[in-house]
């Protein structure tokens, strides 16, 4: 499967309010705004026609609350991604009551969108068992299964990533890889990525102030440095490792 882009549908009636999500969104590789609506009535008929992945909604709309809006759209599409983003922060039990994914007080920075992006992309990856990652290089483009991938990393301002069946140079940043990866891929430092589902073996140093880890398939011990050592431990967690 080649690059997946999720299509997103932005739903506020202050025009530059959804000009400002769509600035944000349009700085992130995998999401593409399909379309905006500035009413409630105008948001389901655009869903129904468009199919998109992700909603970015305003609690408060002209016609009628944000929240009966995702209750209806919940009645037809139980997988769509719903994010509110809103002056209130009273609101936050009722979104949440129609599995709202996420709740933005504006207003919406742009690492905190960020963040939710990133999480959003994450489960829909799994979701649709995106199998190959395509990587951009200056002879070309080649696809790259995703369980053959060991370890992504930054040398020499060059991104490479490295699997069992070889190591390939890619044009893009270690950022925007990260954000187009699955959840089981983890950073552990400044410059490297790993599929955490390789780690075989984990040794806290300085009374786990930082970790030293050996990946299934590679050579070496590499570094869990302290600023992303609790993000590690966790996705460990999460994957019962």
């Amino acid at each position: 499967m080649n690059k997946i882009i999720w299509k997103a549908l932005i739903c506020d009636d202050d025009e530059y309010m959804r000009k400002a999500v769509r600035v944000l969104l349009d700085e992130h590789p995998s999401f593409q705004v399909a379309g905006e609506a500035a009413t409630g009535s105008e948001l389901l008929e655009k869903h129904c026609r468009l199919k998109v992945h992700v909603l970015f909604l305003d609690i408060k709309l002209p016609d009628m609350e944000g929240t009966e809006v995702a209750r209806s759209i919940r009645l037809i599409d139980e997988d769509v991604k719903i994010v509110f983003f809103t002056a209130f922060s009273d609101h936050m039990q009722e979104a949440f009551q129609v599995y709202a994914d996420d709740y933005l007080v504006k207003p919406v920075n742009k690492e905190r969108i960020f963040q939710t992006l990133k999480r959003i992309n994450r489960t829909l990856w799994e979701k649709y068992h995106v199998q190959r990652l395509m990587l951009s290089r200056k002879k070309g483009k080649v696809f790259v299964d995703l369980d053959s991938i060991i370890l992504i990393e930054v040398t020499r301002r060059k991104v490479k990533v490295i699997t069992e069946n070889g190591q390939y140079s890619c044009t893009s940043s270690l950022r925007r890889m990260e954000e187009r990866l699955p959840g089981y891929f983890q950073r552990i430092n400044k410059n490297q990525v790993i599929d955490i589902r390789r780690v075989c073996k984990v040794e806290a140093c300085l009374e786990g102030k930082y970790y030293l880890i050996t990946l299934k398939g590679y050579d070496g011990s590499l570094e869990v440095t302290p600023t992303y050592c609790k993000d590690f431990m966790n996705s460990m967690s999460s994957l019962g490792l």
